[in-house]
């Protein structure tokens, strides 16, 4: 049999449109051809491994044409390695064929597939009794591992163990830890460590891949251990008693952190630093802490690690903005001077203050006709006494002046009191010849003789209660009218007044027309009072109301007057201020006797709100003022 082996080329015209030129490529085939003895071919050999072959008769016809297609292992591998051999191998039935996976450094073999079936990663392969054709594939990972820390302790922590969990980006890694300045030591993915000591530590941790290699940047942690909690010392407390509803408070703190506050007390302060910390106190919700004693007040510190302090008691502090109430402020003019005494005042919050409880002020105005009482307050009248007596004589005093005195009261809060008043009129001796006489009677009523004008001057005669007002004509027997107009015809402005308190009688010599006269007027007293006569308060604050919330305060009013009285009509006050409920006017007010009317305060923003109501009675009619403000919810 003779064998020949050709090789064709073939050309492949391939225009490339982009470029608009033609290019030809071409490839080489060898083909081995096998002839019999009378040369005629029997089979056509190509290098992917086709066969065909011929048959022929007896005379030399081609009778059949068989074409045998090979079987093809093709091989291939990803980077980071190879597989040998690689490519499409040709394979005879029946035989075998050994494949070898090689990696490249650091790569490592991830997984070997044999048609689309993982077989591990196996470094080689051996294909068996081959009669199909197959496909082997190779993959590599690249084996340099970094090490990823999964759990860790909080840093600052406020335990003495600490637990890490870690893992690498290199399957089959292992792991060696380091605690502190330790040495490297073998572990699994998962460390606990006991009964470390407080302070600072480290942690670090590195993988080694299954080929070997070392992560090269360990993973590190560091933290701090602190078991200790914040020590609270009190450095100035509230200054007790004190009418400041925000009071100022100091503590200091050896560490930093959270603070919370218990009992009636609170703060917008939240935060502590280490030293000391200056703080505002005021009640839940940062309203102002109410009258009373404050025992309960506490403040703890939680430090970043979690560590709570031991509560700070605050030292107790009342917090009283009441004033004090005054007692009764008596006047008794005398010749040049007044005795002036006082009952005690009270408090019930902080109580009295104990050295200067009493500030005692006049103001000085001179009488020409029934005056009425200016406003002397203890802010700006002339102090003349300042003490813990119960009585001061004001002397050196001008007659026929009248002098008006305002007393108030401290308590230990530093609240004054609205203070209590009386006026009085320094006189000469009764048959004195003067342009005023005065004699002060028993029950406290001041008679007085005086004259008024220029030539022809005026004389008249007036009963002034204790506070120095004209006392109304119909309550005076006695007396027509008050003031009492003796004479409108005299020629000398002197007079003298003598009063007899055992028949109150008043004697007043003065001159008619330039002859001098004796007016006797007898039975001068005070006659029951028979109106009645409506007592009611000025104004009724309500203080801060929390808004979409109501208070109701009961308004008292009285009856000081010695006849029934009766309320006609009580006007409504404005929004939102509203009247609840009143027991004033269904039935009569008897006399020292009250009733009650219900006014509700409602606000519903945080604004101030003023209003008032009526109340019209046959005794007179009150108008009281309302005054509150909306409160944070």
């Amino acid at each position: 049999m003779l064998t020949i082996t050709k090789r064709k080329a073939f050309l492949i015209p391939v225009i490339l449109l982009l470029l608009c030129m033609s290019a030809v490529y071409s490839y080489a085939e060898t083909i081995n051809y096998a002839y019999d003895d009378v040369n005629r071919l029997l089979t056509e050999s190509h290098d992917d491994g086709t066969i065909i072959s011929y048959s022929y008769d007896e005379v030399g016809n081609r009778t059949r044409k068989v074409i045998t297609r090979p079987i093809l292992i093709t091989a291939s591998s990803g980077s980071g390695g190879s597989i040998y051999p690689s490519g499409s191998i040709a394979i005879a039935a029946g035989s075998s064929r050994s494949f070898d996976i090689i990696p490249k450094s650091p790569y490592y073999i991830a997984d070997v597939t044999v048609d689309g079936i993982s077989v591990g990663p196996v470094s080689s392969y051996t294909f068996s009794d081959i009669i199909t054709s197959h496909s082997i594939d190779a993959r590599f990972m690249d084996g340099t591992p970094d090490t990823l820390l999964l759990s860790r302790p909080n840093n600052p922590a406020s335990t003495n163990s600490a637990e890490f969990v870690f893992t690498s980006t290199v399957s089959g890694s292992t792991f060696e830890c380091r605690l502190d300045a330790g040495d490297w030591m073998q572990c699994l993915s998962q460390v606990f460590y006991r009964e470390l000591t407080p302070g600072g530590h480290s942690f670090s941790v590195r993988a080694i891949g299954p080929t070997g290699i070392m992560d090269v940047t360990p993973a590190s942690y560091s933290w701090l251990i602190d078991i200790m909690p914040p020590v609270l010392v009190q450095i100035s407390s509230v200054p007790s008693p004190t009418k400041n509803q925000m009071p100022s408070y100091t503590f200091s703190s050896n560490e930093a952190g959270l603070i919370s506050y218990g009992g009636n007390c609170a703060s917008l302060t939240t935060s502590a630093v280490a030293g000391d910390n200056p703080i505002v106190l005021s009640g839940p919700g940062n309203l102002n802490l109410t009258d009373g004693t404050y025992h309960d007040c506490t403040i703890t510190v939680t430090d970043a690690a979690g560590n709570c302090s031991a509560p700070l008691m605050i030292s107790a502090f009342i917090i009283d903005t009441a004033p004090p109430s005054d007692g009764a402020l008596f006047a008794a003019p005398e010749n040049g001077q007044v005795a002036l005494s006082w009952t005690p005042a009270s408090d019930n919050g902080s109580g009295l203050k104990t050295a200067n409880t009493y500030k005692l002020v006049r103001n000085a105005r001179t009488v020409s006709t029934i005056p009425n009482i200016p406003d002397v307050r203890c802010a700006n009248g002339a102090e003349i006494y300042n003490g813990t007596a119960l009585a001061f004589t004001d002397t050196g005093l001008t007659n026929d002046t009248t002098y008006d005195y305002r007393l108030c009261a401290y308590d230990n809060a530093a609240n004054i009191s609205a203070g209590s008043t009386a006026s009085a009129f320094p006189v000469a001796q009764q048959g004195h010849m003067a342009r005023n006489s005065y004699h002060l009677t028993p029950e406290g009523w001041l008679v007085m003789a005086y004259t008024e004008g220029s030539r022809p001057y005026t004389v008249k005669l007036a009963v002034l209660d204790p506070s120095a007002q004209p006392v109304p004509a119909d309550q005076i027997q006695g007396l027509a009218a008050n003031p009492l107009l003796i004479t409108a015809t005299a020629n000398k402005p002197g007079i003298t007044l003598i009063f007899d308190d055992s028949s109150r009688t008043a004697y007043i010599i003065h001159d008619v027309s330039g002859v001098e006269m004796l007016t006797v007027i007898p039975n001068i007293e005070l006659k029951p009072a028979s109106a009645p006569v409506l007592e009611a308060p000025s104004a009724v604050n309500f203080g801060t109301v929390k808004t979409g919330t109501f208070i109701d305060i009961p308004v008292a009013m009285s009856n000081t007057g010695a006849a029934d009285l009766h309320v006609s009509s009580i006007t409504a006050p404005s929004s939102p201020f509203s009247s609840v409920s009143d027991n004033c006017i269904t039935s009569a007010v008897a006399p020292t006797g009250a009733c009650n009317i219900t006014i509700r305060f409602s606000p519903a923003t945080k604004t101030s709100y003023t209003g008032s109501f009526t109340i019209n009675s046959d005794g007179g009619n009150k108008t009281v003022l309302l005054q509150g403000a909306g409160g944070q919810k």
